[in-house]
């Protein structure tokens, strides 16, 4: 496995070295190397298949489970890991100071929130996977 420059690697990212892996036989003859490229950030707890290769400036999020190449600047999400947007750097005199940015990938649907839970079609509030609305939160 090979870190480039500039990687951040959050708390608890798992890289396995073996595709089929069995306790019994022995597998170091099978081992795949992978690459992160520089400037790249691995979420928390995501999982990075080995054999592949993450592009510059990639951003994977948090508990991703990378199962193929992710392009230079891609924003991957979910399981298994796909583009969702595209991040791109702006130096610290542009006006995001230096900050990451992210633009939709066009005709891309998200359907489901960071909860898990579609929202519901008439009031936007969580619902469960039937469309019927779950109760209110505390203060709303």
């Amino acid at each position: 496995m090979t870190l480039e420059d500039g990687v951040f690697c959050g708390p608890s990212v798992v890289f396995t070295n073996v595709l089929t892996p069995r306790a019994t036989i022995d597998r170091r003859g099978a081992f795949n190397s992978t690459l992160i490229r520089e400037n790249t950030a691995l979420g928390a707890n995501s999982t990075i298949v080995c054999g592949i290769t993450v592009g510059r400036s990639a951003f994977v999020g948090a508990g991703a489970v990378l199962t193929r190449d992710v392009p230079d600047h891609g924003l991957v999400l979910g399981v298994p890991a796909g583009v969702v947007s595209w991040v791109r750097l702006r130096s610290s005199a542009g006006s995001s100071g230096g900050r990451a940015l992210c633009r939709r990938v066009p005709g891309l649907r998200i359907p489901v929130r960071a909860t898990g839970r579609r929202p519901h079609p008439r009031t936007a509030r969580p619902a469960d996977g039937n469309g019927h609305r779950l109760a209110s939160a505390p203060g709303e």
